[in-house]
């Protein structure tokens, strides 16, 4: 563990003891975005980065911890008060949302979510449901992984380079990707998924799959994203489900005519599955938005739209399509000090 964050989890612990984080943030509504619940070992197995996902017990003890200090709403209730105004200045608010759809959420949040009677809200990527694919930073998570575990990688990196430079990426700019790989295997992972986010989707899907058949990955076995028939038993709970786009494509890239055509496919998507507590709120792949994306996005029928930003909704709401949330992840919030901490920070 590195220095700085010992620092942080002992100021978070001393903070948490004196009672600070108590009376922040009274009178005001955050919506918590997660995206994975998982045991540690099995996100480690999968290579799974720290800031995706969090553990299984971990999460245990978060939401016993909202349950004791806040009245957790379910979103649509949640943004209808903040948008009237309607917060009791003496008590804190809080939602729980999931990004992607992951079939974790099933297994392991779920369980959780009804012993507690938690409602929660799971933002699901039309194309994806009920099939064996998995999303292109997923698959290249698991790549690099596997390449970190290997005891001579300079072969295979060498070979990679070839396969980098027929796509126009030269050895230097490889070389920056990769650098500090020993010192810090996470960075480095994360630092390579931000430049494939830079890529032509093509060009990165095609790079993926050929990194995979060098490396030698099978195709994975279990299904990683969930299907009809869980989505339904969730339901039946009281889960609610948003969209998350139908293909998780990154919205101020495309044209007119595709943007448009991604966010009514995945409205249509939810309109014809409403007796699955589908609710008209969208939340933007990989937080990127802009006017042109918020306004297709109100023009196709939703009533709000989430962002990766960070902070509490705003009150009064000024921009119901550019709402706010708190990213909750194990690296940083693995204890419930620095889960209150997170939670009160503006």
């Amino acid at each position: 563990m590195d220095w700085s964050l010992k620092l942080r989890r002992a100021f978070a612990r001393c903070a948490y003891l004196s009672g600070v984080y108590e009376s922040s943030p009274r009178g005001q509504a955050v919506i918590l975005m997660y995206h994975r619940v998982l045991p540690s070992a099995v996100a480690e197995s999968l290579n799974v980065q720290p800031g995706m996902y969090v553990d299984d017990g971990v999460f245990r003890t978060q939401v016993s911890y909202l349950a004791e200090s806040f009245e957790t709403l379910g979103l649509e209730a949640l943004l209808e008060r903040c948008s009237q105004g309607d917060l009791d200045p003496t008590k804190k608010y809080c939602t729980i949302t999931f990004d992607d759809g992951w079939r974790d959420n099933y297994l392991y949040a779920f369980p959780t979510l009804r012993a507690y009677g938690a409602p929660a809200t799971i933002f699901l990527v039309g194309d994806y449901l009920g099939t064996d694919r998995r999303f292109w930073f997923d698959r290249l998570s698991g790549a690099l992984g596997r390449l970190r575990r290997l005891d001579r990688r300079q072969p295979l990196l060498e070979s990679l380079g070839e396969l980098f430079r027929a796509e126009g990426i030269e050895p230097a700019r490889l070389r920056g990707w990769f650098s500090g790989w020993d010192r810090d295997p996470v960075l480095t992972a994360d630092r390579v998924i931000g430049e494939f986010k830079k890529l032509p989707p093509e060009t990165g899907e095609q790079l993926i799959g050929r990194m995979e058949r060098l490396l030698g990955l099978p195709a994975s076995a279990e299904r990683a994203l969930l299907n009809w028939e869980e989505i339904g038993e969730m339901a039946r709970a009281k889960i609610c489900f948003g969209s998350h786009s139908a293909s998780h494509s990154i919205l101020p890239g495309l044209t007119p005519e595709r943007l448009r055509e991604e966010i009514d496919r995945s409205f249509r998507l939810m309109q014809e599955n409403r007796e699955r507590n589908f609710i008209p709120v969208f939340a933007y792949p990989n937080g990127e938005f802009d006017e042109r994306v918020a306004r297709q996005v109100c023009a196709s029928g939703f009533r709000a739209a989430l962002t990766t930003r960070r902070g509490y909704v705003e009150k009064p709401m000024t921009h119901r399509y550019a709402v706010n949330r708190v990213g909750i992840h194990n690296d940083m919030t693995s204890s419930i000090p620095m889960f209150a901490r997170r939670l009160g920070r503006r």
